[in-house]
């Protein structure tokens, strides 16, 4: 390439994704199809909504709700803690070290039983 504008020329040679996001995917419900909601909002009035980024927009919208439900876990039933954290070399038989919590939501693991995530 010669002459004036090269880089406009070489930006044009690009090939362009399709614009437009595709529709938000049905199984995104409550605080994650919000955030579907305003993202694809946002990109669109910026002109960055471009088809190929819908799956990391599907995917950053189940992070974003996975983040807050277990802050929201947290703030409101305090962290797990394990007994190792607070008293070293002390374990309890039958415990497998863990302080007993229901802290933890149900669907995560070890919810239910403490010894398999707590044993060393």
């Amino acid at each position: 390439m010669k002459g004036k504008h090269k880089l406009a020329q070489q930006l044009a040679a690009e090939p362009k994704a399709s614009r437009g996001l595709p529709p938000c995917p049905d199984y995104l419900v409550g605080r994650a199809r919000d955030a579907w909601t305003f993202w694809s909002h946002e990109l669109e009035l910026v002109d960055l909504d471009r088809r190929p980024d819908g799956p990391m927009l599907e995917g950053v919208c189940i992070a974003y709700d996975a983040a807050i439900s277990r802050y929201e876990t947290i703030k409101n039933a305090g962290p797990v803690h394990r007994e190792e954290d607070f008293e070293p070399g002390h374990r309890q038989a039958g415990r497998g070290g863990c302080e007993a919590t229901p802290r933890r939501a149900a669907g995560e693991p070890g919810a239910g039983s403490d010894e398999r995530d707590c044993r060393r």
